[in-house]
């Protein structure tokens, strides 16, 4: 056996050697046989392959992802020695080492494997994190917590979530990009008290599609010996629910899905989702559109109105990522109930194409070998649909005669936030189609989940301003958070998102008038100009001017090596400029490009001391002069609407 993975491994390295000598020695070239490699199934085989990569390719630019696939590959093996020693290799390289500390730590007990190692991995990559950062980080935590739940320590596993937890605010809790470690808190406290409020937190996360704990709750309902049903726990964690929100119509539209996928309460739940479409009007959040719409389309299939149910799902896809299950799922299946296979047949394959879920790839194995039997592999077929939607185009959009409204799109991200390809891939698509008449973009970077030499001060301090503790978030007109992440196949399912609420809302008027000039003098920008509002009351009203790097050249291990509008410096402050109980306003700020580099150069070595050790592989922190622009805009501080947009090139 061993001789047969080296004769694979040779002829993975031949055709590299080909691909080489066929073309130019680039990073795209290099690009390419990555992705020959990752597509090999056995782990060994891919493990071994990846070690001969390297081996031939020692400068790669992004080596550190190559090694933590090394890592992955070993783990997948199932072989505690390989997975240590590629442990060691990974943490002797690493440049964010507690990130890698908690990401060995991680896998090992996942994998349950080398746990008490992987405990004290743990433990280091905490300590580390709160050195460096002077505070705790969740993800990190519940990493510890888990490895206590593995080892059978229930008590210290239920008492490092919580700890963890209370770092959240209390809202959290019903967030459902936060369930996985709700429903870990529930699990644990399962375990250890085995009380209702363990089952309740439980229902809670099942009601955000975590499939995990619906497994657990079915589970304990059908092996344990409860005093209560399941019915009864579902209800009583509905009431929590819409006792806890004020967005009640996202509330009923979830917890009737939730009530769907369990099969109980189809009435009740019926009735609820009815209401939240009917609440839909042009205001509501992209992302609850998407969950409502999906709702009453669910339960429509499962009462058997198919024609109806289809109508709310394809509408929900409009909003949706590819990401949803549910929408796929019960598209396909009612498309199978009406007698359109090849219907059912796409709908299923537009389900696996950001993820591969088991319930839908089951279903498109069966359509496939039924329709297309004598073409091509059902996995040749998904691969060709994956590279269309990853390459896809986009029009020039042309802004209407007399619209003066310019939209403002926010990105936050990280050059080290795998998830923000999607999102930084979609945004440039933005950038591509829309002039800057119609549409200022900025990108924030941000320390998640691990340095980013792009950061400073001031994007820490807008994440603060919207309370964004996570990457990707877009925010468009800083009032439509709409959730991004996710690997490049999900950035056209985003981009026609972000265009849609983009086009929206430049309909609207603007509510302020924004004259500025903007001259470069030496290495200095001055900024002068007036800026007026219509609105009759402008209290919670600031200003704010942004200095952004239009491209920045870095690759971090999202792999995106091309930052756009990266944001450097807010003038004259973080905060804005008011408007006092003026409705007209004259500015005056301007800024010193190297006196900013300076700051921006020590800000991040100031990390470095601060963590002792090298947290960046390249500091970002040089300017180039002619490739800045100005973005300013009014904001209300309170709502976060934008009233009006401007950018303007620094010349």
């Amino acid at each position: 056996m061993k001789n047969f993975y080296n004769i694979k491994t040779l002829g993975i390295i031949i055709v590299a050697l080909i691909l080489i000598n066929e073309n130019t020695f680039s990073q795209v070239n290099t690009d390419s046989i990555y992705k020959s490699i990752m597509v090999i199934k056995n782990p060994l085989e891919r493990l071994i392959s990846l070690k001969e990569f390297i081996n031939e390719y020692p400068e790669l630019e992004n080596i550190e992802a190559v090694r933590t696939q090394i890592f992955y590959a070993a783990v997948e093996a199932k072989d505690s020695n390989l997975s240590i020693e590629a442990a060691k290799e990974l943490i002797k390289n690493a440049v964010d080492v507690a990130t890698i500390y908690n990401r060995v730590a991680y896998n090992f007990a996942v994998s349950d494997m080398w746990l008490d190692s992987a405990l004290v991995y743990s433990n280091l990559a905490n300590e580390l994190y709160e050195k460096t950062y002077g505070r705790k980080r969740v993800p990190f935590l519940d990493t510890k917590a888990l490895i206590f739940y593995k080892l059978g320590k229930y008590e210290q596993a239920y008492q490092t979530q919580r700890d963890a937890l209370a770092l959240y605010p209390k809202e959290r809790e019903w967030d459902p990009n936060y369930s996985e470690y709700y429903y870990h808190l529930s699990l644990y406290m399962y375990k250890y008290l085995k009380n209702e409020e363990s089952l309740l937190l439980m229902a809670r996360c099942s009601f955000f599609g975590y499939e995990e704990a619906t497994k657990m709750l079915n589970d304990i309902f059908k092996n344990d010996n409860l005093s209560y049903s399941k019915t009864e726990i579902y209800k009583k964690a509905a009431d929590e629910f819409f006792k806890s929100t004020n967005q009640i119509d996202e509330a009923r539209s979830i917890v009737a899905l939730g009530w769907a996928r369990q099969n109980i309460l189809l009435d009740e739940a019926y009735q609820l989702a009815k209401l939240s479409v009917e609440a839909i009007n042009e205001n509501t959040p992209v992302d609850q559109v998407a969950t409502s719409y999906t709702t009453f389309g669910v339960i429509n299939v499962i009462q058997g109105l198919y024609e109806s149910g289809i109508y709310y799902l394809l509408e929900a896809e409009k909003y949706s990522s590819p990401y949803n299950t549910d929408l796929y799922y019960y598209l396909g299946m009612a498309y199978e109930a009406l007698g359109d296979l090849t219907k059912a047949y796409n709908a299923y394959l537009r389900g696996v194409l950001a993820f591969t879920p088991d319930i839908i790839i089951e279903k498109l194995k069966d359509l496939h070998q039924k329709l297309y039997s004598n073409g091509p592999t059902l996995e040749e077929v998904i691969q060709k649909e994956i590279q269309n939607i990853e390459s896809f185009e986009v029009e020039k959009f042309v802004k209407p005669a007399g619209v003066e409204k310019v939209v403002l799109a926010e990105l936050f991200t990280g050059s080290e936030c795998r998830p923000c390809l999607s999102a930084d891939y979609a945004y440039d698509k933005l950038i591509e189609s829309f002039d800057t008449n119609t549409l200022g973009v900025l990108e924030y970077h941000l320390h998640i989940p691990a340095p980013d030499p792009m950061t400073n001060e001031d994007t820490e301090a807008r994440a603060k301003f919207y309370g964004v503790n996570s990457t990707p978030t877009s925010i468009i007109e800083g009032t439509q958070r709409i959730s991004a992440g996710g690997n490049k196949a999900v950035a056209k399912s985003r981009y026609d998102v972000f265009s849609m609420v983009i086009k929206k809302y430049l309909n609207r008027l603007p509510e302020a008038i924004i004259k500025i000039s903007v001259e470069k003098v030496k290495n200095k920008i001055n900024l002068t100009g007036q800026v007026k509002t219509t609105r009759q009351s402008v209290e919670n009203l600031k200003f704010f001017s942004v200095l952004a790097e239009e491209k920045v050249h870095y690759k971090g291990y999202n792999t995106v090596s091309e930052h756009r509008f990266v944001v450097r410096k807010i003038l004259p402050e973080s905060n804005g400029i008011g408007f006092g109980n003026k409705k007209e306003i004259k500015v005056k700020a301007s800024v010193d490009l190297l006196k900013l580099q300076a700051q921006l150069k020590n800000y991040l070595e100031d990390m470095e001391k601060k963590a002792n050790r090298q947290l960046f592989k390249e500091k970002k922190y040089s300017i180039v002069p002619n490739n800045l622009y100005i973005i300013s805009f009014v904001q209300d501080i309170e709502t976060k609407e934008i009233l009006q947009t401007n950018v303007m090139k620094v010349e």
